[in-house]
């Protein structure tokens, strides 16, 4: 049934950077569970970006802090053959209201454990996904480098506040952003990113080779999560050497902490808020409908930490 992603994965995993899963209930409809995850009171990660980027954006310290929290959440799920397939801001929780919380992945929904060390059932929210993911083959498969992509594809927008393969403005109808997926879609199966226009110029030389690796076309090349952690770039942004989840003093230079150039980030911000809205109507949609299987009603549940219906089956993630 669909709840059984929303418990099994959850389940076997533990760690600091991964949501904990307190209880599983269901009440006296026999088809309706109630999820229960531990309280995360800071909110997703892509409300607080957005607010962010209306005052300028984060520093590369802090991309990095936020990065490496995803990153030893992915560790720990690799290592066990699961594969998220959905990782971006809105299913990436903030412990606290502080400014350095920690960060932790949520929503499982779509989470995959891995059979012969890969999976081919296509899953995802599109300005994340691998090409490999949405490649027109019956014969498509990918693994756990597809999370890497994700977490590549995060990291490029907290960088500079817009997505890497989503080139044009705010869409203002669903049929405006049907026509932009397609252009999008494209753009992901050429892998082609765009980093010389602001604020890119100000952004260090290994932050976007880090990103040039992740954002690699052929997962061959992509560098696992636990390859990316061991990344210099990580030591020049934070002033710290990050080894197994502690960080000790740095071994390296202190790379500049500066923030981006606030209108160009600010400029970029409406195109962000206009998806967000178009995906708020999206989900509205889903739960107008009648689920036609177990399939569509799960794609209509797990926003962070809020709650969704969708007829016979609701999932919600509730405060404790």
């Amino acid at each position: 049934m669909a709840y059984g992603r929303w418990t099994d994965v959850p389940q076997s995993v533990k760690h600091q950077n991964i949501v904990e899963l307190v209880d599983l209930c269901r009440d006296e409809s026999p088809y309706r569970y109630w999820v229960v995850m531990k309280f995360a009171p800071g909110g997703n990660l892509f409300e607080r970006a957005l607010e962010r980027f209306k005052g300028g954006g984060f520093t590369e310290k802090e991309v990095a802090k936020m990065i490496s929290d995803v990153l030893f959440a992915c560790q720990h799920m690799h290592e066990r053959r699961i594969v998220h397939c959905d990782l971006k801001p809105e299913n990436i929780l903030c412990v606290s209201n502080e400014p350095d919380a920690n960060l932790c992945v949520t929503d499982f929904g779509l989470a995959q454990f891995c059979v012969n060390a890969k999976v081919g059932k296509y899953h995802g929210t599109l300005d994340y996904m691998a090409p490999e993911i949405i490649e027109d083959d019956s014969s498509r498969s990918y693994d756990t480098k597809a999370d890497v992509w994700s977490v590549g594809c995060l990291m490029y927008v907290l960088l500079c506040g817009c997505l890497p393969f989503r080139k044009n403005g705010p869409n203002k109808s669903l049929a405006d952003q049907e026509r932009s997926d397609f252009l999008t879609k494209c753009h992901i199966k050429t892998g082609e990113v765009e980093m010389n226009r602001p604020p890119w110029p100000q952004i260090s030389d290994a932050a976007k080779t880090l990103l040039r690796r992740m954002l690699s076309k052929d997962p061959a090349q992509r560098p696992s999560a636990a390859e990316c952690l061991k990344d210099h770039w990580f030591r020049m942004a934070s002033g710290e050497v990050i080894h197994g989840g502690d960080r000790v003093r740095p071994q390296a230079r202190r790379a500049q902490d500066c923030s981006l150039d606030r209108d160009c980030v600010r400029a970029r911000v409406q195109v962000l808020e206009s998806l967000r809205e178009l995906n708020r109507r999206r989900a509205e949609s889903v739960r107008a409908s009648p689920p036609l299987s177990t399939t569509s009603a799960r794609r209509g549940i797990g926003r962070g930490s809020g709650l969704a219906e969708t007829g016979a089956i609701a999932a919600p993630a509730l405060a404790v």
